[in-house]
């Protein structure tokens, strides 16, 4: 008669390890790469942007993007972050025919090594770009060009650029990844 305390004991467990599978099934997920949603609050996490997502993302993100009224001409639209990423770098986003073809991350206020701008360069491609095809140089051994440029291409669909700070190369103050071509 006073078995109600054993019971709802056991209903606790049987609950609880109800919600604990359902949590596990959730959190397993396939290799394949995720389009980036921001959320119903109008966020998205930066470390999350890539190159040729579609630009309802941006536009969607409106607690993460801003649309950039002096951006829009012929066709293309910018979109700026409204806050920075673990850098201190902020993100401007370009897009035209409904997809992101180009990303810039400016660092003006903190400036990145080469290795650490390197790195934000590979998160904003796709996980399945091609591999490094070649690296244009020129301007750094040249050292005629105030702020440098140093090319790297991803064969012929994507490149990105790290634009230095003086003729040193030795700090990244831009970093920008371009596709070449979209996919349809």
């Amino acid at each position: 008669m006073f078995n109600w305390k054993k019971q709802y004991k056991n209903l606790s467990l049987i609950a609880l390890a109800a919600i604990s599978c359902a949590t596990m099934t959730t959190a397993c997920s396939s290799n394949k790469e995720t389009a980036a949603v921001p959320t119903p609050q109008g966020t998205i996490a930066l470390d999350a942007v890539r190159v040729g997502m579609p630009e309802t993302t941006f536009k969607d993100a409106i607690l993460t993007f801003v649309q950039d009224p002096n951006g829009s001409v012929a066709g293309k639209v910018q979109y700026l972050s409204r806050g920075r990423d673990a850098n201190g770098g902020q993100y401007m986003v370009q897009c035209k025919d409904g997809r992101c073809f180009g990303l810039l991350v400016y660092q003006q206020e903190q400036p990145l090594s080469k290795e650490q701008a390197l790195a934000t360069l590979e998160k904003l491609f796709p996980t399945d770009k091609p591999t490094q095809s070649k690296v244009d140089d020129q301007q750094i051994k040249a050292g005629n060009v105030g702020t440098p440029t140093e090319t790297i291409f991803f064969g012929d669909d994507y490149k990105g650029e790290l634009i230095y700070t003086d003729k040193s190369a030795s700090k990244v103050k831009i970093i920008a990844a371009w596709a070449q071509k979209l996919p349809s």
